[in-house]
């Protein structure tokens, strides 16, 4: 079953009965990974969140898929912006990055997130990668103003230091 169409992105996702399937059609798909390669996004999703992508290859010359794991949850978009939500989901971002650092999700939105039995967990992790303290934080608030405006606190350097103490 088609979940997503992403037409400037050449992207397709589907469900499948036991996995989730991006397709990336046409010659230069690599681009829209935030790794240089696939094997290096491939390498990074082992030590992140390991378990998470299972296969990946060439339909053809002209597309290659990536399988994930399916995860069990509902989006989390459709919760009220009350502002313990919003810290809630702030604070969340910054753990994750605490949590897979050097490495970084890079695409903190609601519509990337599941919650599952009280956890939440990221999804769709097409731009993970290695970061600077200063991308993180310039990303990271570009997409918290972007979803909640300016009802949330923006994320400050001090907030992100243990990436500098490695």
């Amino acid at each position: 079953m088609l979940l997503h169409r992403k037409l400037s992105k050449g992207r397709y996702t589907y469900k499948l009965d036991d996995c989730i399937r991006k397709i990336w059609v046409g010659t230069d798909w690599e681009q829209h990974l935030y790794a240089s390669s696939v094997q290096e996004h491939v390498d990074i999703m082992h030590k992140v969140f390991p378990g998470y992508l299972l296969n990946h290859g060439n339909f053809n010359k002209h597309s290659y898929f990536i399988d994930y794991k399916f995860l069990p949850g509902t989006s989390i978009m459709k919760y009220s912006h009350t502002p313990q939500f919003i810290e809630k989901f702030r604070k969340f971002c910054i753990d994750n990055v605490k949590e897979t650092f050097p490495y970084s999700h890079g695409d903190w939105t609601l519509a990337n997130v599941l919650e599952h039995k009280g956890k939440w967990t990221l999804i769709d992790w097409d731009t993970v990668g290695e970061r600077s303290i200063t991308q993180v934080q310039r990303t990271m608030n570009n997409r918290l103003k972007g979803m909640f405006g300016y009802k949330v606190d923006i994320v400050q350097k001090r907030e992100l230091l243990f990436m500098e103490k490695h």
